[in-house]
């Protein structure tokens, strides 16, 4: 989440121009000019890696006074971590923005237009994620399997009942889908294809939805074991279904598909 205080009234950010540059700011889309000269114009741009991960892994900060040294709070920006549920060395932060101001020759891209600028990332993240949400699903469905090969029910292994093997066959199958369109989608990105938006929307759709329901299906063969810490599949939980919201969430992939894909109207 990334808001503006103006004249005490907090208000979403959506342009990208003097008093909110934050689209630089979050995924260091400093222009060269920028990055070479960072004390120009008595700007100072202060480098910190990794200390925030609310739309991505911010790399730069705009904008700090020589005598400011509290690492939390630098002139006219200030964040606020946000607890969440998810296990995950990141963490989730409200960044606020107050009368931050850069030079027009640092502008990336068009003023007003900031979001656009922002997509050139989208695209690697959303790959990443099924690279990420692959993983999780051939995780989860190993753990299954060799639950179900083990856990025996008057000498039967419950892997022997289709009740058991077909729900993992089902997800093991989508879980591979997903790790073909993943691959797909990179190959397309490394050559610079024009189709790489539509590859890692599907992508990141396919292995997340896939990955969810893999883990789903795991704890559920794993009966009440699956919720035990001791089995490593319910800490998993909140950051695999966190990838169906984002970077994009699922129902915005669809949009996408349906309207740059399929043709249809632009939804309302």
């Amino acid at each position: 989440m990334i808001q503006k205080r103006e004249n005490g009234t907090l208000r979403s950010v959506t342009k990208l121009g003097k008093a909110a540059l934050f689209a630089v700011a979050v995924v260091s889309l400093l222009s060269p000019a920028a990055q070479a000269d960072p004390f120009a114009e008595g700007v100072e741009f202060y480098q910190k890696r990794n200390f925030s991960r609310a739309a991505g892994c911010f790399e730069t900060v705009l904008v700090r006074s020589p005598e400011q040294t509290n690492a939390m709070y630098y002139a006219g920006l200030t964040y606020q971590q946000i607890p969440t549920s998810i296990v995950s060395p990141d963490k989730q932060f409200t960044v606020y923005f107050d009368d931050v101001a850069v030079g027009p020759e640092h502008l990336v891209g068009q003023t007003g237009d900031g979001l656009r600028q922002v997509f050139a990332g989208l695209n690697p993240e959303r790959i990443l994620v099924g690279a990420i949400c692959g993983g999780v699903g051939r995780y989860a469905i190993a753990r299954a399997v060799d639950y179900a090969r083990q856990r025996e029910v008057w000498g039967t292994p419950i892997g022997a009942h289709q009740g058991v093997a077909h729900p993992l066959a089902a997800v093991h199958m989508e879980v591979e889908a997903g790790r073909l369109a993943t691959q797909l989608s990179a190959r397309l990105c490394d050559e610079g294809h024009p189709g790489v938006g539509e590859a890692a929307n599907v992508a990141k759709y396919l292995a997340s939805e896939a990955a969810l329901k893999a883990l789903d299906q795991s704890i559920q063969t794993h009966g009440g074991n699956g919720l035990s810490q001791e089995y490593g599949l319910s800490d998993l939980w909140f950051v695999t279904r966190l990838m169906r919201t984002a970077p994009v969430s699922k129902e915005m992939v669809l949009n996408f598909v349906a309207q740059t894909s399929l043709g249809q109207p632009r939804s309302n």
